[in-house]
């Protein structure tokens, strides 16, 4: 897989969400960098890194993960995930918790998708193979606070572009991935690492009140930050000091 490493001192693994690649992480990993060494990784079939098999679950892709940490020689790291890097990062502290001391789910839930949700992937999938370019410009921009569509203009475009590079494959492979994930609520709620769980009150993806009641009732320390689904680049200061003060 492809990844970039920056800094050094105590690791911090950067996973990103669907149709996005290690970049999405730019500006924290940055600001982060100057104080512990961070691995900012392109999953299975997004940025740089090649496809795996037809479908890629979430163990398969949490592996690839984890041999990247074997080839840097890296004997205990701590995970940060958005969206579908949470599901990844909550698969990888399941097979592999000695690895980990602390895990971070940002606008990430550790729930399996309800039948509702596996219905729109299955929409999805055909509205991909239908047309993979009109499906990412309607996708990407669901992702950010619908009242700030204005203000990320240029972001979203440039994340559009970059997500059409993916091939037809790579994309449905990584849906039958997270359509087939099991619950992992049991698996964050009885890791002995340290636990944080950043949720944007506007997400459009994810349910915020259920996410808040899922972390109350299960004593997961959760920040909720005002905007969407994507809170490393709406509320990319606020989760810099958030992660920072988590990793100290």
């Amino acid at each position: 897989m492809h990844y970039k490493i920056t800094g050094k001192e105590k690791p911090i693994i950067l996973l990103h969400g669907f149709l996005e690649d290690h970049t999405i992480w730019q500006v924290v990993a940055e600001d982060l960098s100057k104080y512990f060494r961070v691995l900012a990784i392109d999953l299975p079939g997004h940025g740089k890194s090649p496809m795996i098999p037809k479908i890629h679950t979430m163990e398969m892709i949490a592996e690839e993960v984890c041999r990247v940490l074997q080839t840097e020689k890296i004997e205990k790291a701590t995970l940060v995930g958005h969206s579908l890097g949470g599901y990844v990062a909550l698969a990888c502290v399941e097979k592999h918790p000695g690895l980990f001391d602390g895990i971070c789910l940002v606008n990430s839930t550790p729930e399996a998708d309800s039948l509702e949700r596996i219905e729109n992937r299955d929409r999805a999938i055909q509205a991909i193979w239908q047309n993979k370019k009109r499906f990412i410009r309607m996708a990407i921009p669901n992702l950010f606070n619908q009242l700030k569509l204005e203000v990320y203009k240029l972001t979203i475009e440039k994340l559009v572009l970059a997500a059409c590079k993916m091939s037809e494959e790579s994309i449905i492979a990584t849906i039958e991935g997270m359509k087939i994930r099991p619950n992992r609520l049991r698996t964050l709620k009885e890791f002995k690492g340290k636990k944080l769980w950043i949720i944007g009150q506007k997400d459009d993806i994810l349910d915020a009140k259920q996410l808040k009641k899922i972390a109350k009732r299960n004593e997961i320390p959760f920040v909720e930050f005002p905007d969407g689904h994507m809170s490393m680049i709406e509320n990319s200061d606020e989760v810099t000091s958030v992660i920072k003060a988590f990793l100290s």
